[in-house]
């Protein structure tokens, strides 16, 4: 999932670059499945880059499995080439470190975030989801069973955080923000992006 995330915010960055330097508006093609039929359907969008928001996902200083290590600790050099990209491109950056947020109460970055008036997420509809990765704390596979410890106490020191960034804590702090500032479309991005926020 991790893989799969960051690919997708280079092969997008890199098309809008490409295709639409000058306009900054994406041209999404969105993807969904008929959970009755199982088909494929697609619609197009055009959508401002103002608009669009990068959640990253619990981007932690300390993982416990081996392999989420790997990967994460891997990640942040090209993590921040994307963040500098979409930042460039107008795009809002959400750091959600889950429960390491409450570290940075003294940030401006998380200051301007709990200042927003909350309200109310709504409930769009009931899903399940069948996720490709096996529930549990680790991801190492057959055979390896990473010994859980919460041990993290706030984002990788490798990334960096900009000060037009905001670092949130929870889903209804997150879509707040978002109405409040007119984003419409999230893209997730981080080693849990299959579970978290």
């Amino acid at each position: 999932r991790w893989l799969m995330s960051l690919s997708v915010l280079f092969v997008f960055v890199a098309v809008h670059d490409h295709v639409h330097a000058q306009t900054k508006t994406f041209h999404l093609t969105l993807r969904t499945r008929n959970p009755q039929t199982n088909q494929v359907i697609e619609k197009t969008e055009y959508v401002d880059a103002s608009k669009i928001g990068i959640v990253i996902v619990d981007p932690w200083n300390y993982h416990w499995c081996m392999t989420w290590t790997e990967q994460a600790g891997g990640m942040a050099p090209r993590m921040n080439r994307a963040n500098e990209c979409v930042r460039k491109l107008g795009m809002q950056i959400f750091w959600a470190p889950t429960d390491v947020a409450n570290m940075y109460s003294a940030w401006p970055q998380r200051q301007r975030a709990m200042a927003v008036p909350y309200v109310e997420v709504p409930r769009i509809r009931d899903y399940t989801c069948n996720f490709t990765v096996p529930e549990g704390p680790c991801l190492c596979g057959p055979g390896i069973e990473c010994k859980t410890n919460y041990g993290w106490d706030g984002i990788n020191p490798d990334l960096h955080i900009a000060g037009e960034d905001l670092i949130v804590a929870g889903t209804k702090e997150l879509y707040s923000l978002c109405k409040a500032r007119g984003i419409t479309h999230l893209i997730y991005f981080g080693g849990a992006t299959h579970m978290c926020l």
